[in-house]
């Protein structure tokens, strides 16, 4: 395994279908720049900075009005957009849950 750091900025757009009861699906999109240490460690990144993109699905069940649990997936790709060779990228399915809470 390697052991390895990054940072970056990608900002979230969020769409939140009808509420089916407690039930609030969504779709979700995020991307921005994003600089991590495994540029030329691995054969699929020749530098440090990139690009993320990710697109996921999912779903609230609101407990109260202002408490929330999450379930979905998230696809998420890292790639150095084409800035150097090679630029096979690094993609990764997502599964998360976890909880919200509205203020």
């Amino acid at each position: 395994p390697i052991v390895t750091h990054g940072i970056g900025f990608t900002p979230r757009i969020k769409y939140t279908f009808v509420a089916l009861g407690r039930l609030r699906p969504y779709l979700e999109f995020t991307g921005g720049p994003f600089w991590t240490d495994l540029g030329g460690r691995i054969r699929e990144q020749a530098n440090e900075f990139n690009f993320v993109l990710s697109g996921g699905v999912g779903v609230s069940w609101f407990l109260t009005r202002q408490l929330a649990i999450n379930a979905g997936y998230r696809f998420h790709h890292i790639s150095n957009a084409g800035t150097a060779f090679p630029n096979l990228g690094l993609n990764a399915s997502l599964p998360f849950g976890g909880f919200s809470f509205y203020f």
